[in-house]
């Protein structure tokens, strides 16, 4: 007897095999040292796995033909429908060729989200570096650099407000 029992993966090109010469179910499993259950249930999943189309990718034509689609403000189970799969391919292949098409409004938005929040920052004057770096090694701070950090943050609350008055920014932001 045995003590390694193979695993699935490793007989079930074996059992299938098996199976289209005719052999039943129950020999098969006797043949693997497996329950008959498990047996008859990886066959099943094996041959359903078998009927079901194969997943495609889309051409580039096919692509800008979706891309056309959505723009005139189709859905993706629509345009699933058109090409014969369903909306998470659809949507799953906007998504790795990365398109976001914004339907709702053409118009840019005024508030900054979580895309934008990199951009917010970059308009904010930053807090030296040689400062920052102090404060990541918990050193203390000379009456200077307390100063020049002191006035860093001012600017920044400034700068912060300018934003807010001009309607760059939402308050959001700070969430």
């Amino acid at each position: 007897m045995s003590l390694h029992r193979q695993t699935w993966g490793e007989c079930t090109s074996r059992a299938m095999v098996l199976y289209e010469k005719g052999w039943s179910i129950k020999d098969i499993a006797a043949a693997l040292g497996r329950p008959y259950k498990s047996t008859k249930m990886k066959i099943e999943y094996e041959r359903s796995r078998g009927e079901r189309p194969k997943r495609r990718g889309f051409t580039d034509e096919e692509f800008q033909r979706m891309v056309e689609l959505r723009e005139s403000g189709m859905t993706y189970l629509d345009i699933g429908k058109q090409f014969g799969a369903n909306k998470h391919q659809i949507s799953d292949t906007f998504r790795r060729r990365k398109v976001c098409i914004q339907l709702y409004s053409k118009k840019p938005r005024k508030s900054a989200t979580h895309g934008d929040y990199g951009a917010y920052i970059k308009k904010l004057p930053q807090v030296p570096d040689h400062i920052v770096r102090k404060f990541a090694k918990d050193e203390p701070l000379t009456d200077a650099e307390f100063a020049e950090y002191q006035a860093s943050i001012q600017s920044v609350d400034r700068r912060y407000i300018e934003l807010l008055q001009a309607g760059e920014i939402t308050p959001r932001v700070q969430r």
